[in-house]
């Protein structure tokens, strides 16, 4: 979901985006389909809070989050593709490497 935000360059992710694709997450397992609408709205708090103690977002509002842009060194790219994190590091730097 992030990394479809950077690459779309879209500025600002929802607390409702977060949540629907958790929702849509849900759909395709059939264990999950038991989830109640509270685990549903505790993951997208948690998956908020993340990108926020990560440095991926920013909170504007109560529901609206600014998309922040990371900036990796070479050094830290390298890293990452050579231990096998590429999907990590297209993540970081918003492109497909």
């Amino acid at each position: 979901m992030y990394l479809e935000k950077v690459l779309t360059y879209h500025p600002e992710i929802t607390r409702k985006e977060v949540t629907r694709f958790i929702e849509r997450q849900i759909e395709n397992n059939e264990k999950a389909h038991k989830w109640s609408e509270k685990t549903v709205k505790e993951l997208s708090n948690a998956f908020l809070r993340i990108l926020v103690e990560g440095g991926f977002i920013q909170k504007m509002d109560s529901d609206t989050y600014q998309i922040q842009r990371m900036i990796l060194s070479l050094d830290a790219e390298n890293f990452l593709r050579e231990k096998g994190y590429k999907p990590a590091a297209e993540v970081l730097l918003g492109e497909l490497l």
